[in-house]
């Protein structure tokens, strides 16, 4: 075996490898440069380019040989040719610019979107000598993104429709509704002056001819006979009557303002033995005739059950004027119910069960809402709109008894109705927004994403009622909602989800909010809810 002999200076060797290390890694990084799919180009400060790599000759169609030596401005279009003294300037002050989407000019002249990021390049001294820049072709991204832009707007237009029909659809129930409620109405009283005029009149006629032929010397087997031939007809007469009285109700029910009918519909229960105790704030309750008798029903129906159901001889009947509303309270304390399984439910038997006072009142522009616990009793709250004029008078008494500041901004904005619309997803605020701008007296003044937007537009603009998602990102519903309550006490939330969970209703309740929405509710009760809680206090959580 030959021996190699190495002579010479270690420094020698030392920089021999140095230099192929160098040129091995320039090499290589040359290679990363040449093969990359983006474009990599470096110009001077005066904007002249001084690399071009395979990349670049892709995207725009110049081979380095046409590049190397020209200004970049042949890349830009004039229109953007400003973009370049910006960029030139910002890269002096030692800035870098990343992912700059713009656009860029091929050399056969068509365009081509692009992400530009550029840093300043410097020499051993540190001085700023030029720039790098990286183009990145986006034109397929572009395209996808334009067409789902396209889907989304055929989408958007799709439920917008669709919501359109849905409250067309809506405004046509609750006409139907109106019409029904009057042809019962007008059969009701058709039936009650037959009962009258024709059976009741031969039912007092023959008391007349009985009491008559009472008066006569008869035997005591005669007497006896016409006695319980007596108790027969006044039994009749009281039935007719009694029918008569609940199909058309005394003079009293027909006047317009509905505390005297409350009143009376309260006696009448006591008289079967239900003491009933009465809170009645004192204000003039005008309601709207079909209104009126709905009313009567269905408190009438609620003392009804409190007698049959809920094993209690006292009931509590509150009525109050609540700005444009009139609310009625009926509970008890007796045996109450579980409310998740007792859902209310159109096959309830009775006449008119607690699923039909819900429906009546909610076509009629109010709310009914029922707790109940069993053991703990139960509470039954109406609310139904006042006539105009009293609403506009009820109102003003209200906001009289408020801070001179805040009067004024109420009254500035006393005909609408200032609403906040608050969920992560643009297709379910649109939907909603389409629902509320039908009506003319509710106004959407704002739309957040999330809890903090929600919070922060709530400080600025002070709504009237924010429509709060539970589920969101950044801050959710029930956080922003506690924040909202505790700065704002008069802002009134109603709660949104998907989830029809008791425990997420109970969880925005408990952080502030007046009522709750599942979304699929959402579109046929949204408007009767705003309406509600523009005016009432108090909790009303489903």
């Amino acid at each position: 075996m030959k021996k190699v002999v190495l002579t010479g200076s270690p420094n020698v060797f030392y920089g021999i490898f140095n230099m192929r290390e160098d040129v091995l890694t320039n090499a290589y990084l040359g290679a990363i440069v040449n093969n990359s799919d983006d474009a990599i180009i470096s110009k001077d400060l005066d904007g002249v380019i001084m690399s071009w790599n395979d990349g670049a000759e892709r995207i725009f169609g110049y081979t380095g040989e046409e590049a190397i030596g020209r200004p970049i401005t042949m890349l830009i279009p004039d229109q953007r040719l400003d973009e370049e003294e910006e960029i030139l300037k910002r890269l002096r002050q030692g800035e870098r610019i990343d992912h700059f989407e713009t656009v860029r000019k091929r050399k056969d002249g068509t365009l081509v979107d692009i992400s530009l990021t550029v840093s300043p390049v410097k020499n051993a001294e540190g001085k700023i000598v030029g720039a790098s820049k990286i183009a990145r072709d986006i034109t397929a991204r572009k395209k996808a993104q334009k067409k789902l832009e396209q889907m989304n707007e055929t989408l958007e237009g799709r439920v917008a429709d669709r919501t359109e029909k849905l409250h067309s659809y809506q405004q046509q129930l609750r006409s139907l509704a109106s019409q029904l409620n009057k042809a019962e109405e007008q059969e009701r009283q058709r039936l009650a002056t037959e009962l009258h005029d024709t059976l009741g009149q031969t039912l007092a006629a023959a008391k007349m001819k009985l009491d008559g032929l009472r008066s006569r010397q008869l035997s005591n087997q005669v007497s006896a006979e016409l006695q319980e031939l007596k108790e027969i007809l006044d039994h009749a007469l009281q039935y007719n009557q009694n029918l008569m009285m609940e199909l058309k109700p005394p003079p009293v029910l027909n006047k317009e303002d509905a505390t005297e009918m409350l009143h009376w519909t309260a006696s009448k229960m006591e008289k079967k033995g239900l003491e009933i105790e009465i809170k009645d704030d004192g204000q003039p309750k005008p309601v709207e005739k079909e209104i009126h008798s709905i009313l009567h029903q269905s408190v009438r129906e609620l003392l009804q059950n409190v007698i049959k159901h809920a094993d209690s001889k006292k009931a509590w009947l509150e009525i109050t004027s609540e700005k444009s509303y009139l609310k009625v309270t009926v509970k008890d304390k007796g045996r109450g119910f579980d409310i998740k399984e007792n859902e209310l439910d159109p096959a309830e038997g009775g006449r008119f069960g607690l699923f039909n006072i819900k429906e009546r009142i909610d076509w009629h522009g109010g709310k009914f809402n029922i707790y109940s616990r069993p053991g703990e009793g139960t509470k039954a709250v109406l609310y139904v709109p006042l006539k105009k004029d009293q609403a506009e008078t009820s109102k003003d008494q209200h906001e009289t008894h408020l801070p001179p500041d805040l009067r004024k901004k109420q009254l500035e904005r006393s005909q609408k109705v200032n609403v906040l619309l608050v969920d992560d997803h643009d297709m379910v605020r649109c939907g909603l927004r389409q629902v509320v701008e039908k009506e003319d007296d509710i106004v959407i003044i704002g739309e957040a994403s999330n809890g903090q937007e929600a919070v922060e537009l709530a400080r600025r603009d002070h709504p009237d009622i924010i429509i709060m998602d539970v589920n969101m990102p950044v801050m959710n519903g029930i956080e922003a909602t506690q924040i909202i309550k505790k700065e704002m006490p008069c802002v009134r939330i109603i709660g949104l989800s998907l989830h029809e969970s008791q425990e997420v209703a109970e969880n925005m309740q408990n952080a502030g909010a007046s009522a709750y929405l599942t979304k699929s509710e959402a579109f046929e009760s949204l408007i009767t809810t705003i309406r509600a809680e523009s005016g009432f206090s108090g909790s009303k959580v489903k």
